[in-house]
């Protein structure tokens, strides 16, 4: 079967920055099984993997906006020191995860489940600087991908998994 929008499709990848040092493999954690075009994947594999078969490996390397996305300034958040009490254990340019909690009035769909990774960009006095943007948005990335399984299958924004593990 050739794989085509909606299909389940089973990956190893190798995801590589712009200086060429491996960021992420599924080497790590085992293949990823996604669905073609649900959104799961960077747009530049997701339109790649298009007609191709069980088997097939690509080795691409990947505009900022088709891999993941450009840098995003409404995703850099400045958080008041007063409500990041552990600040003074992080340092500058290290990732942190957080567990968010809900704010009176919010629904339980308004919290995420899982924890989100940010990138410490500041830490002064008064905040704390946060980049939610994936590590590597407005980098030029290399992917290597290879299809390890292709099923026929429905378009669903609920894909079992991600290439992206920080968002």
């Amino acid at each position: 079967m050739k794989v085509e929008e909606g299909a389940l499709v089973r990956l190893e990848y190798q995801v590589f920055d712009a200086t060429g040092d491996l960021f992420e493999s599924s080497a790590d954690g085992g293949p990823v099984e996604t669905i073609v075009g649900s959104g799961e994947l960077p747009l530049g594999i997701d339109n790649a993997l298009a007609g191709l078969e069980v088997g097939a490996k690509l080795d691409l390397t990947l505009s900022g906006e088709d891999a993941f996305g450009e840098v995003d300034p409404d995703r850099i958040e400045t958080v008041p020191r007063a409500e990041f009490p552990e600040a003074d254990n992080f340092t500058v340019g290290e990732s942190v995860e957080l567990q968010f909690e809900g704010e009176e009035g919010e629904s339980e769909e308004e919290i995420p489940e899982d924890p989100i990774t940010a990138l410490i960009i500041d830490i002064n006095p008064e905040a704390v600087i946060l980049d939610f943007n994936h590590p590597l948005a407005g980098q030029s990335v290399r992917m290597c991908v290879t299809v390890l399984a292709c099923e026929a299958g429905e378009v669903s924004t609920e894909a079992p998994a991600s290439v992206d593990s920080n968002d």
